[in-house]
């Protein structure tokens, strides 16, 4: 396969007065300032993604240090909820507990315990 310019179709930097022809340094000159300044293009990119890496890496650490803090913060609610639930449970004991008692007592016509038990606290 042939590879090559049309000397007609090539800027004029590249090509010779008479447009005929090419000049081959003027062609390496040209291919040689382009690749000069693809490579510093290509160097500041990476420079740039290496911040944006960064800058990424540093949101990610911030925002697992905020999950971590939320988790904690979760757990202990969680445990001060569960503690709550204990503590109403065994009210809750105590109360069916009295109440049960009142209710014998009721039953067994013992209505001074009963009154008594009613107007307690």
């Amino acid at each position: 396969e042939y590879v090559g310019f049309i000397a007609e179709d090539v800027p004029a930097l590249v090509a010779m007065r008479d447009r005929k022809s090419l000049a081959a340094m003027d062609i390496v000159a040209v291919l040689t300032k382009v690749a000069k300044e693809q490579k510093a293009q290509l160097s500041e990119q990476k420079a740039q993604l290496s911040a944006l890496k960064a800058e990424k890496d540093a949101e990610i650490a911030a925002l697992k240090a905020e999950l971590a803090s939320v988790k904690a913060s979760n757990a202990d609610r969680i445990a001060k909820l569960e503690q709550a639930k204990i503590t109403q449970d065994d009210e809750i004991t105590l109360l069916k507990s009295k109440l049960e008692m009142l209710v014998r007592a009721a039953a067994a016509g013992n209505m001074a315990m009963v009154a008594s038990n009613v107007y307690q606290k």
